[in-house]
């Protein structure tokens, strides 16, 4: 592909990006005039948004160790009319790490972010969960905007086989103790459904 340069002044001093291609794009390049000077304003990346009616997810997973807690990694997924269930551009792949590895499964394919259609009764989310070690664990629902159509989310656990109910606006927590035993670390343990 073509090279392709940086705008210059729209990287602010100090912050990460990521850069994703659907093909080759060639070099990129990045120089110092691409950073943001130390006074700009209304230059930092804001996510794309296609509506302006968009419910939100964010799901973060906590170690706990010593009566503290301490973030592992997370997912995040926006739900709007105008987004598509299929994995596009607006969607972010999961990287992974070297220890827990909390992703959103569509399909085969594994992501972090996740923009997709206005759930419906009789969704189902599933998230994958690896890189866990033998000790209790902490989920953290953090919603906005999903009470509107009166549906209700469910985190299931199919090694407990217990459901907890999601706050439709607000936090929600639920604990997990990961053991040495195949199905309370299998990756699929863990999925949200909605009735």
């Amino acid at each position: 592909g073509a090279p392709y340069n940086a705008t210059p002044g729209l990287i602010q001093s100090g912050q990460a990006f990521w850069i994703s291609s659907p093909a080759a794009i060639g070099p990129i390049t990045i120089s110092e005039s691409t950073k943001a000077s130390a006074n700009a304003t209304g230059v930092m990346f804001t996510p794309i948004r296609m509506s302006t009616s968009v419910g939100e997810l964010r799901t973060n997973l906590y170690n706990v160790k010593g009566g503290g807690k301490i973030l592992s990694d997370g997912t995040f997924q926006q739900f709007a009319s105008d987004y598509s269930n299929s994995i596009d551009g607006l969607d972010a792949p999961k990287p992974t790490n070297q220890a827990e590895n909390l992703g959103i499964k569509v399909g085969q394919k594994l992501i972090a972010i996740e923009r997709r259609n206005i759930v419906n009764q009789a969704d189902t989310i599933f998230l994958s969960l690896t890189g866990t070690r033998v000790q209790p664990y902490q989920f953290e629902f953090t919603a906005s905007g999903l009470s509107a159509n009166g549906i209700q989310g469910f985190l299931e656990d199919s090694y407990l086989k217990n459901r907890t109910p999601l706050n439709r606006e607000g936090l929600t927590t639920a604990n997990c103790t990961i053991e040495n035993i195949p199905g309370s670390y299998a990756a699929n343990r863990f999925y949200i459904v909605v009735t």
